[in-house]
């Protein structure tokens, strides 16, 4: 069994690496035959090597006197799987060399690659490294179906989705891992699979601030959990979340029950947990608003990633110089302030335009097929061809006009959910480049005319970027944001809000909406004038109408700050808690926090 075991393991390792003739010959039946029989020395000492490089483990081996019997299993389980990710990439393998690699300026680290990479047994080792990674990859993705899908791969969950399945029937997983098992959305098929056949009965949650794992980020959320192989549609887990003292271990201190009726209300799709601090007082407010609006519709405003700080960082540009445009990353805006921070990198905009150009016509095709009456028998790009009447994909390029001529809405990726704000939104002006870590707002779509057999342009709202800026940079839609994100503000924890999406006329005719997109511009007209100059005559706004100090710019956003909490019905004691969690804006501006409190009034329908 141990042999035959081995021998699968090793097929399977070898298939990924690409020697698939070589495993296929491994279950030859005849071969199989004589590895029993002790022959085939060869094959046997190459399954010896695979068994050692990948360390093979098989339980049924291991451990017969559990699976003896007719429950086949495990009682108890008890670990605390790695939490590392499956992932290589150069700034990892190049700090082993040189340790400040990361901080490095783009034409440093490219000194530096090519200078270690000149030698052959690093480049050996860099190759050897890729391939690793690449293999065992793939095979996780074969033997862990309910990770699939899921990004980069998380030894965490390839544990915990393999030892559920060790478990007999009642017996209980026992783990300290990452909190993002129930909040990530990379967990999202796993979450299914553990609510449909099995119970959480209990969860500890821990932020890493006192350092009880040393090596660990101090950011960084963990717990103790408990997971019962039952199965039980009614469900409710023992739950605290945000300690940082393990003795609290010894009390029930902090604990509530968290039913899955109340997991499906604030996350229907994804099936993630809230992150609340204060039990059913968070967890009751944050169902009322998934109850009153509904998550952010990709119809009504979408984002995307433009350029990658490794991938594209080619065409990357360290000196100024007339003509450049500037890159921005994610600190380079702050909440309405488009000009918070100095560009590090620069770009040709003929350069950007060309590095962007195959992307854009795939944007395009995509844009436009599904507007197309296409046989069944063509592409998506033969089909958009066809009914433009041209021939080659190239041609397409006479339609394109890139992002950056274009208002977008950018948010920071990395924001963690105790710093003075978390979600950090700021209109851009057109002329600008975004790193991945600054995602943006899609700024339109391609429109196919069928009556003059051409492509046109439709452009996203401006007043719903500029509304969307107002709701982001608002104290209750950070609030809610917080009980999901731990550090990165990732678009997928975007699109869960529970946001007003209002149709361009009611932006224009409902009061509320309006003052909040007027404000919206006043602030970004405030921090960058010359960049928003003509929206400032397009929507007639005078000069005397924008901030001309902190505490002018401060009145509009403690504005907004009332506005949308009276379009989330908040009173003001709820309105109270909600500021109460942010303790480093009341640390740094407590005249800031005092003055939201002290004029708010609750909407006149409570």
């Amino acid at each position: 069994m141990n042999l035959y075991l081995n021998l699968v393991n090793t097929r399977n390792m070898m298939a990924h690496e690409g020697r698939q003739k070589e495993a296929r010959s491994l279950v030859n039946d005849d071969i199989l035959h004589k590895l029993e029989a002790g022959q085939n020395n060869a094959l046997l000492v190459r399954i010896g090597q695979y068994q050692s490089r990948y360390g093979f483990f098989n339980w049924e081996v291991e451990f017969p006197e559990a699976f003896a019997n007719k429950e086949r299993g495990f009682h108890i389980i008890i670990g605390n799987p790695p939490w590392d990710k499956t992932k290589f990439t150069d700034p990892d393998f190049f700090a082993q060399y040189r340790s400040n690699y990361r901080s490095l300026p783009e034409s440093r680290k490219k000194e530096i690659s090519t200078d270690l990479l000149g030698k052959p047994h690093i480049k050996e080792h860099y190759e050897a490294q890729q391939q690793w990674v690449h293999a065992v990859n793939e095979y996780y993705k074969e033997t862990y179906p309910h990770n699939s899908g899921s990004g980069d791969g998380n030894l965490f969950r390839f544990l915990v989705e393999r030892n559920l399945g060790l478990l007999c029937p009642g017996g209980t997983l026992n783990y300290v891992l990452p909190t993002g098992l129930l909040t990530e959305d990379g967990s999202a098929k796993l979450r299914k699979e553990i609510f449909k056949n099995y119970s959480i009965l209990a969860f500890d949650g821990f932020e890493n601030r006192q350092k009880l794992f040393p090596d660990v980020d101090s950011r960084y959320k963990f717990g103790l959990i408990q997971i019962e192989r039952k199965k039980d549609e009614q469900q409710s887990a023992r739950m605290r979340f945000m300690q940082t003292d393990p003795l609290v271990l010894d009390s029930a201190e902090g604990t509530f029950a968290y039913g899955l009726d109340d997991v499906k209300a604030t996350s229907p799709e994804h099936l993630a947990y809230m992150e609340v601090r204060n039990g059913h007082k968070d967890l009751d407010m944050l169902k009322r608003a998934y109850g009153m609006f509904q998550s952010l519709d990709p119809e009504w405003l979408d984002f995307r990633s433009e350029l990658h700080a490794t991938n594209d960082k080619s065409i990357f540009l360290e000196k100024f110089a007339p003509g450049l445009l500037p890159l921005y990353k994610g600190a380079s805006i702050w909440q309405y302030d488009s000009c918070f921070g100095k560009p590090q990198y620069w770009l040709d905009p003929a350069v950007f335009d060309a590095h962007l150009r195959e992307r854009e016509i795939s944007r395009l095709i995509d844009d436009v097929y599904p507007q197309l009456a296409a046989s069944s028998k063509d592409g998506k790009q033969e089909a958009v061809l066809k009914a433009l009447g041209l021939r080659q994909r190239q041609e397409l390029g006479s339609f394109l006009r890139p992002d950056r001529h274009y208002y977008r809405l950018a948010f920071r990726d990395i924001a963690r959910d105790t710093d003075e704000r978390t979600l950090i939104a700021a209109l851009l002006p057109p002329g600008i480049g975004a790193q991945n870590k600054l995602p943006v707002s899609i700024p339109k779509r391609y429109h196919f005319d069928s009556g003059q057999q051409t492509i046109k342009i439709e452009e996203r709202s401006l007043p719903r970027l500029l509304l969307a800026q107002a709701l982001f940079n608002s104290l209750p839609i950070d609030w809610i944001l917080r009980f999901s994100v731990a550090i990165t503000v990732n678009k997928t924890y975007l699109m869960r809000l529970p946001l007003p999406q209002p149709t361009d006329a009611d932006l224009r005719d409902n009061p509320v909406y309006a003052e909040l997109c007027r404000n919206s511009l006043l602030l970004s007209l405030y921090y960058n004038r010359e960049g928003f100059q003509p929206l400032q005559n397009m929507f007639g706004l005078a000069d005397r109408d924008i901030p001309a100090t902190p505490k002018q710019a401060d009145t509009l956003r403690i504005r907004n700050d009332h506005l949308v909490a009276r379009l989330y019905g908040l009173r003001k004691k709820e309105f109270e808690h909600v500021l109460s969690s942010f303790a480093v804006l009341q640390k740094k501006r407590p005249e800031y926090v005092r003055a939201v409190l002290k004029d708010y009034v609750e909407s006149a329908s409570r």
